[in-house]
């Protein structure tokens, strides 16, 4: 039998250092789903997948970049659906282009960026070291 490992709302908001009322607002907008268990009212609590953690990390990442939470939200589930084994690829880069409502996105590695900027069409592209994310989650869960 695999152990999966769990992890609470007050872990995840002490261990990562978010704000558990902006962690709270995260949950109930939805942007930020538990994938183990969902509370359903007085006594219970919301319980945490390790890659929904990630997903959470990747989620602020990506609104920091200026992505609205709605847009975060979508594009960090997207992202993590998508290039999960960039977790295990530590060379691995997420780069995406964001122009005129548009996003688009893909995986290369950090030796060989090579991003057309022509694809942007006048907008920006933002690189996500997706190992950088893995790493900032794992470390502050153990510690």
């Amino acid at each position: 039998m695999t152990h999966i490992e769990e992890y609470s709302t007050f872990k995840i908001a002490k261990k990562l250092r978010i704000p558990r009322s902006s962690l709270q607002q995260y949950i109930d907008r939805g942007f930020i789903k538990p994938s183990i268990q969902k509370a359903d009212g007085r006594g219970t609590k919301n319980i945490f997948s390790l890659n929904d953690v990630y997903t959470l990390k990747l989620f602020q990442t990506l609104h920091q970049g200026g992505f609205s939470q709605k847009v975060a939200s979508g594009m960090s589930t997207v992202l993590l659906g998508k290039f999960y084994k960039s977790f295990e690829d530590k060379d691995s880069v997420i780069y995406i282009y964001r122009s005129k409502g548009h996003n688009k996105y893909d995986r290369t590695s950090k030796k060989n960026i090579t991003v057309d900027f022509s694809k942007a069409e006048q907008g920006i592209v933002i690189l996500i070291d997706m190992n950088s994310i893995k790493n900032y989650v794992d470390i502050n869960l153990k510690e």
